[in-house]
């Protein structure tokens, strides 16, 4: 099933037409096993589920490869995090932001912590923006060549667990307890 649709109003003359699928049986699809990575290492118990997974997987006759694409999963999650922090910070009061200006400008320029992070790409000017959205648009084609040799990728939802709801300040501070 696929969930799709255009907001209200470019819903005029919009349509969805999906390829046929693959295939109709397990068996025909190529599974992509992403199950760990260095930058994220993933707990026992999450790698123990990942396995168990990939085991139905195999026993159900997917064609299984471990194979992950050609990316660094930090550099995925900066980027990410450069196109984020400017929305979720966007709607701070502007002393707030000006304060958050100029931590950033203050920062030492190898400093790249996640008080860093957050200060920098919040407050980061347009121009850096729009470079992280050509690295994402980069990302994506590189995705989508991966994606053209397998059909689905196994891999972690996630690389941390959710957080408990947590409203201290400063953002960056917050911790996973």
């Amino acid at each position: 099933d696929v969930l799709a649709g255009p907001a209200r109003m470019p819903a005029v003359g919009w349509r969805l037409e999906l390829p046929a699928p693959r295939g109709t049986t397990l068996g025909d699809f190529r599974v992509a096993l992403w199950l760990d990575d260095p930058a994220y290492p993933v707990d026992p118990e999450v790698g123990d589920v990942l396995v168990s997974a990939a085991g139905a997987l195999r026993a159900g006759g997917a064609q299984l490869h471990d194979a992950a694409p050609d990316v660094e999963l930090s550099d995925v999650v900066r980027t990410y995090q450069q196109l984020l922090y400017p929305i979720l910070l966007s709607t701070v009061a502007q002393p707030r932001f000006d304060k958050l200006v100029a931590v950033a400008g203050s920062l030492r320029a190898e400093d790249d912590g996640p008080l860093a992070r957050t200060t920098r790409f919040a407050t980061q000017r347009y121009r850096d923006w729009v470079f992280a959205n050509e690295k994402r648009e980069r990302l994506r084609a590189l995705m989508a060549e991966f994606f053209c040799d397998v059909d689905a990728l196994l891999m972690p939802v996630a690389v941390v667990p959710a957080i408990p709801h947590d409203q201290s300040e400063p953002f960056a501070d917050r911790l996973i307890r």
